[in-house]
């Protein structure tokens, strides 16, 4: 089953591998082309860009998505296209004066906080882009054009390390944005892009009416990326090697996500096999056993790489591998509940979550704790998270079997 996953699948397997190893080739070659203090800023903006998309994309394709791909496409198709379009720009633009104001205030300067804002703008193009290709099907598509950005940044950055000593982080920003673009951009209509019409109304009924589904998306991002937040906070610095070794741990989550969980899925959705089943089931502890090995083997290369081979600190390897197992497990936990209708449940308790952590970061930081410190508490609170996650599902499972 894996193996013919794999043949039938290939292009799309490699656009999730390009679209993992990518950002942290960039930041290797800024680092060694370059230099660290650039790498850093990079890093900064690639993780800014994360949590504003996350933050900014409250469903604004729903209504599209259930014309195009629904039965009666043709019906009021075009304004509907105009008004998913309009949204789009509409939630870049509520989101980017914060942007401006963060990149002004952490690097005073007004140039790299315009940069940023179209960093963002292509990079919530190009979601919306890989969305529509993955719901039409397209995986093959989906993953080509993943390949075809990350070869043309990767060269384009290489070519200007090359030639320029000092490089400012202007132009590597630039390069990445065209990248998008030019993967992404003909996926749009430019006709619907030239004119922003206001639809505040239509924001506010969409944001109400899905405001659960955001509230947990927003939540889930801020968690899984709340490590790499702490880092910029407390030790800047060390932001891209820590982005680099985070990436290549989360191989682990990818692996379990498409080799375990997206083949089983069904099984698991429909309570035909249980959480234990699957915890203790041979396939699964093979697929994390493997995923294990690689992670570690990754991260050891690029810190090897990264640091040019010279010694280097190992303590943030378990930190970060007992965080992206969690992560890991955690995802598999949270299908069974979200799929179970039980949002409210989901969404208190990961708000708690990061209240827990932030209270958490506050108490240790008065302490004067150095940040690995915190990291290893907030490893600590993403297992209580999965235990928590954990009960969740016993209660949803006995709730079912009650009703039936």
């Amino acid at each position: 089953m894996i193996i013919s996953k794999i043949h039938g699948e290939w292009a799309y397997i490699l656009g999730r591998l390009v679209a993992l190893s990518s950002r942290p080739i960039i930041l290797l070659v800024l680092k060694h082309w370059g230099n660290e203090e650039l790498a850093v800023v990079v890093a900064v903006f690639f993780l800014i860009s994360i949590l504003a998309v996350a933050i900014s994309g409250f469903d604004t394709h729903r209504s599209f998505y259930k014309l195009y791909f629904g039965a009666g496409r043709r019906c009021r198709i075009k304004d509907t296209y105009k008004t998913y379009c309009n949204s789009i720009l509409f939630q870049i633009g509520l989101v980017s004066p914060l942007l401006v104001g963060f990149v002004f205030f952490r690097f005073d300067d007004l140039l790299l906080s315009v940069l940023l804002i179209i960093f963002f703008a292509s990079e919530r193009l190009a979601d919306e882009a890989q969305r529509f290709l993955i719901f039409n099907r397209k995986r093959k598509e989906w993953g080509v054009r993943i390949f075809a950005k990350a070869i043309f940044q990767i060269i384009f950055i290489s070519i200007l390390l090359y030639f320029f000593d000092l490089i400012k982080p202007h132009f590597i920003v630039f390069v990445l944005s065209i990248g998008n673009l030019i993967a992404y951009g003909t996926k749009f209509s430019v006709r619907y892009l030239k004119k922003i019409e206001p639809c505040w109304s239509k924001l506010i009924i969409q944001l109400r009416d899905q405001r659960l589904f955001w509230l947990l998306s927003s939540m889930t991002t801020i968690i899984s990326h709340l490590d790499r937040v702490i880092v910029m906070i407390f030790q800047q610095s060390d932001l891209a090697v820590y982005t680099i070794l985070v990436s290549s741990m989360s191989i682990i989550q990818n692996l379990i996500d498409y080799f375990y969980i997206s083949l089983r899925r069904l099984e698991i959705l429909q309570g035909k096999i249980g959480l234990r089943d699957v915890l203790y089931s041979r396939r699964f502890q093979y697929t994390l056993a493997i995923a294990i090995f690689i992670g570690c083997c990754a991260s050891f290369i690029v810190l090897n790489i990264y640091y040019d081979m010279k010694a280097y600190d190992f303590e943030l390897v378990p930190i970060v591998l007992v965080g992206q197992i969690s992560l890991a497990v955690t995802l598999l936990v949270r299908e069974i509940i979200y799929w179970n209708q039980n949002i409210l449940r989901l969404i208190i308790a990961e708000g708690c979550f990061i209240v827990v952590v932030t209270l958490g970061i506050f108490l240790l930081s008065n302490y004067e704790s150095g940040y690995k410190t915190i990291l290893g508490l907030f490893s600590l609170l993403l297992i209580l998270r999965l235990v928590i996650m954990t009960r969740f599902v016993c209660v949803v499972t006995l709730g079912k079997n009650s009703n039936e």
